[in-house]
């Protein structure tokens, strides 16, 4: 599983790029959006590093996963501790080690 995101188009901002991506992939609306922190990491399917820019968000609307997303699962904070899910290696050292450091994961 991989968060929901993409790459910024010409002329977007972040935010611009987080509302567009949610709404094509999950068919919800960005209400807020925080940034957290940013990471780099390799693009395995381009084999070139890039950045990954991390937000706390809310949304409008109840997910649905568009056409892009072969399935999407909510995970609770047991199942993110406890590592029932895999995750690109990127996400679970750099991102996933952040939150729990943060507090924000048990």
């Amino acid at each position: 599983y991989y968060p929901p995101g993409g790459g910024l188009k010409p002329g977007e901002t972040r935010i611009d790029c987080i509302a567009r991506e949610l709404g094509e992939e999950l068919k919800v609306r960005l209400k807020n959006a925080v940034f957290y922190f940013s990471y780099e990491e390799m693009n395995v399917v381009k084999n070139i590093p890039q950045m990954q820019h991390n937000y706390f968000v809310e949304f409008e609307g109840e997910p649905t996963a568009s056409e892009e997303i072969e399935d999407f699962k909510w995970l609770t904070l047991s199942e993110i501790a406890e590592q029932k899910i895999v995750m690109p290696p990127a996400t679970e050292e750099k991102l996933m080690k952040k939150l729990k450091l943060d507090g924000h994961l048990l």
